[in-house]
């Protein structure tokens, strides 16, 4: 699987701004009591955020860890706990509308897992300056895990 001219960065970014981007768009939709939109929002995040949550649970955290301290790192993966948390009760709903305070609660949670994106994109940092060799086989197999495409939800159990 060739790599392209894309960076390990600009895959990282580009993966990470669209699960934000998902996150932001649900947050709204749960805001505005649109229960389709959301719910249709969720499966997409699921399917988007999958590979991302995968490179960062499996490869870029435990090599962050030393860098920025195994109790940052843990308080990262129970954030990703939050956002999978909710996807998957979105998930699981039926599709008759929620009363508003579960609505408020399933938005409340995306606005935790959004502060989480903002400050989880600050650590981008840490993948400039790496080796080349160490570098490419990262992008590599961050571009495997997009191939691979495992649901958040299968990625989280």
């Amino acid at each position: 699987m060739g790599t392209g001219n894309i960076t390990l960065k600009e895959a990282f970014l580009d993966d990470h701004r669209e699960m934000t981007r998902g996150f932001v768009k649900l947050h709204e939709r749960l805001e505005g009591g649109d229960w389709s939109a959301a719910k249709g929002l969720a499966a997409e995040i699921n399917r988007v955020a999958g590979p991302h949550i995968e490179f960062e649970e499996s490869l870029y955290y435990p090599r962050l860890a030393p860098v920025v301290g195994a109790t940052a790192i843990r308080h990262m993966y129970r954030e990703h706990s939050v956002g999978l948390d909710v996807i998957r009760d979105i998930l699981a709903a039926d599709q008759s509308v929620p009363d508003q305070t579960l609505l408020r609660e399933f938005a409340d949670r995306c606005r935790r897992m959004l502060e989480h994106a903002h400050s989880c994109g600050v650590l981008v940092s840490h993948l400039t300056g790496l080796p080349e060799d160490e570098e490419r086989e990262l992008l590599k197999r961050l571009l495997k895990m997009r191939y691979d495409g495992r649901l958040w939800t299968e990625v989280g159990d």
